[in-house]
C-alpha cells in the first residue's frame, strides 16, 4: 500500500475512533433519552404503523428535550 493510501486510512481511523456516535445531543440527558427510546422502539412488535409512530415519537422527545436544554420525558413515547 502506498505511504500516502496509509497515512490517509490511519488518519480516517483515528477520526471515527474519537466520534461518540450515540451522541444525540449537546445535552447528556438528551442523548441518554434518545438511546433509551431507540431501544424500545427496534423492539417495538406489531403493525408498520405503530412503528412508525414509535419513531416519530422518539425524534419529538429528541426535539423537545432539546429545545428546553435538557428536559426528558416529554411528550410521551408512543411505544405500545
Amino acid at each position: 500500500m502506498d505511504s500516502k493510501v496509509k497515512a490517509a486510512f490511519t488518519a480516517v481511523a483515528i477520526l471515527f475512533s474519537s466520534l461518540s456516535f450515540a451522541q444525540w445531543s449537546q445535552y447528556p440527558a438528551c442523548s441518554k433519552q434518545y438511546e433509551s427510546d431507540r431501544a424500545a422502539c427496534n423492539k417495538m412488535q406489531g403493525s408498520k404503523a405503530k412503528k412508525e409512530s414509535c419513531w416519530a415519537s422518539a425524534s419529538e422527545r429528541l426535539a423537545y428535550c432539546n429545545k428546553t436544554k435538557g428536559t426528558t420525558g416529554t411528550p410521551a413515547l408512543l411505544n405500545k
